[in-house]
């Protein structure tokens, strides 16, 4: 999945419309050496987190809505690199693995955006998915220790209401369970302080998403949660658009949709409205970024315009 060549161009040479187009789509996807343009929430200090033989780093800024913008936006850059122990700490086993991604959310519903984008990391980043025979469940159950890290390191989060872009970036490293000892994992976690306090990655795997809609129960339109009277803007529940789900099962745990009436997500793009309940589709997206319905995908294709 790594990648070696020169992004360089020669200058004196003029390149085609088509060229320029791709090229345009190859520095979307390998961003260079990334600033935050947010402010760091709770503050510049890191959050620490560990499961297992796994340490994670997180940092999320947030950069505030302006005057009529409504768009939402998660940006993840994800760096996991995967360590070994030596008689004096631990060191690198091969490169980081660098992923950016990008959700597109609808709707100022932060903690249920960052699990669902957190959710799908499993298929779309996390190593080894894909692994067969002996290694799979190797491979699954370290999946699992990244899911469980991402939900702590979020737990930890509190995104300011409003804000149009949260940017996510998180270190991960994971050592291997042969090498595990206390003393490693404190060498680990000092080598993880070093990256994130050392240059940002200057190449990343790209991709950009749409998240699933959370919705409400009842008669289908824009409506803001009933329960608001009395607060300010800020302790203000999020507007959700209403569906008439009244009678249908969710189609994943086949229970009836409006039991759980204000937790419930329609998947984006579908022609027909496919909607779970928010908790199932949590789950779901760990297999597959498909509508488990249609089969629609969550990817955005890049427009060649």
């Amino acid at each position: 999945e790594e990648e070696e060549g020169s992004d360089g161009e020669d200058d004196g040479q003029a390149t085609s419309a088509d060229d320029s187009v791709m090229l345009s789509t190859l520095q979307t996807l390998h961003r260079r050496k990334y600033a935050p343009e947010g402010q760091f929430v709770g503050g510049s200090a890191p959050r620490f987190a560990c499961a297992g033989s796994t340490v994670g780093v997180m940092r999320v800024a947030a950069v505030e809505s302006r005057g009529g913008d409504d768009s939402k936006q998660i940006l993840v850059l994800y760096r996991y690199t995967r360590f070994r122990a030596t008689p004096d700490g631990v060191e690198r086993r091969g490169w980081p693995k660098e992923h950016q991604l990008r959700f597109i959310a609808t709707g100022d519903h932060a903690a249920r955006s960052l699990a669902w984008a957190g959710s799908s990391l499993a298929v779309l980043i996390y190593p080894g998915f894909f692994s067969e025979k002996l290694e799979k469940s190797k491979h699954l159950e370290e999946s699992r220790k990244l899911q469980e890290l991402w939900s702590s390191l979020t737990s930890l989060v509190s995104v300011p209401p409003g804000a149009r872009r949260i940017e996510v970036l998180v270190d991960v490293g994971n050592l291997q369970r042969a090498d595990y000892t206390p003393a490693s994992m404190r060498h680990m976690y000092a080598a993880l302080e070093s990256m994130v306090a050392g240059p940002g990655p200057e190449r990343f795997i790209g991709m950009e998403l749409h998240l699933p809609e959370p919705v409400r129960c009842g008669a289908e339109g824009e409506s803001a949660d009933d329960d608001d009277s009395g607060r300010n803007a800020d302790e203000r529940p999020a507007k959700r658009r209403r569906v008439d789900v009244a009678g249908e099962d969710c189609p994943v745990c086949l229970q009836l949709l409006e039991v759980e009436g204000d937790d419930l997500a329609a998947w984006p793009g579908c022609s027909k409205p496919h909607v779970f309940h928010g908790a199932c589709l949590e789950r779901a997206l760990v297999e597959s970024v498909r509508c488990p319905m249609c089969r629609h995908k969550l990817y955005m294709e890049p427009k060649l315009e």
